[in-house]
């Protein structure tokens, strides 16, 4: 039931998108510079999330740092990039990337031989690709209103408990005794990939001449894989163990955005 109000809302929101005037007329600031976008414009578009930290802490009186803005792209926290092409002033073709990637190598000293080091190893990657339309309307002088539609994969890598269940890891996990071999395992797997697509509707506000925030809501549909989860030991007679056999689901999925996006419009 909750789906289907949702889908309802969408498909209002973008029909009534659609029956306002197509007509789209560019406004400009004092130097006469044009604000909205035009014809053949190109735009990257970053996750604006760390810019309204820095700018909601510097509103705080507190007596803590207020650090420059961060972006991580770790598999963990990937980051998220945007592009997009205006063919039209109110129709853009849009691109979205997110990506990132970690690397650990964490040595401790080896029990048996405190001389040797103890080698644990992970790595994990977090990466999506999306295409698709936009149509915009104008609804208030710098506020646009606009619909569209994308489809996309992502492949998101295990987070969880390993199969020694002593600690969180991400990705594939090795580990490399230093003086006993029969000690070193690996633990891989679990990836999950999918594939999606689904209808969208948003808005966007031009702060100053071809810079914009905007967010939106999507609801469309997906098919998830995820794998089977193993631990593969080194020692003498040891099996390969899956101890997660992952899932597989085809799902009706809303997307809102919790990213409020930065863009610059060239």
């Amino acid at each position: 039931m909750k789906k289907i109000t949702l889908l309802t809302l969408l498909t209002l929101a973008i029909i009534t998108l659609k029956a306002q005037d197509d007509s789209f007329n560019q406004i400009y600031n004092k130097k006469n510079q044009p604000i909205l976008p035009e014809k053949g414009d190109w735009v990257i578009g970053i996750d604006a999330a760390p810019f309204l930290e820095f700018i909601g802490n510097m509103a705080l009186v507190s007596g803590s740092t207020n650090d420059a803005p961060e972006f991580a792209f770790t598999a963990q926290r990937p980051g998220q990039l945007f592009g997009k092409y205006y063919v039209q002033e109110n129709k853009a073709f849009r691109i979205g990337l997110r990506i990132g990637y970690t690397a650990s190598s964490t040595k401790d000293g080896n029990f048996t031989d405190p001389n040797e080091i103890d080698i644990l190893k992970q790595n994990a990657l977090n990466i999506g690709i999306s295409f698709g339309v936009e149509k915009h309307r104008p609804i208030r002088k710098r506020l646009l209103g606009y619909w569209g539609y994308e489809a996309g994969f992502n492949k998101i890598p295990y987070v969880g408990t390993g199969y020694m269940g002593t600690s969180i890891v991400s990705g594939k996990v090795t580990f490399d005794d230093a003086v006993n071999d029969e000690n070193n395992y690996t633990d891989e797997g679990g990836n999950t990939y999918e594939v999606f697509a689904r209808l969208l509707v948003g808005a966007e506000y031009f702060v100053a001449p071809k810079i914009s925030l905007s967010g939106e809501f999507g609801l469309g549909l997906g098919y998830q894989n995820t794998g089977e989860r193993s631990f593969d030991s080194s020692a003498p007679f040891a099996e390969k163990i899956v101890y997660d056999a992952g899932f597989s689901e085809f799902s009706i999925s809303n997307t809102a955005s919790g990213a409020i996006v930065l863009l610059f419009h060239f």
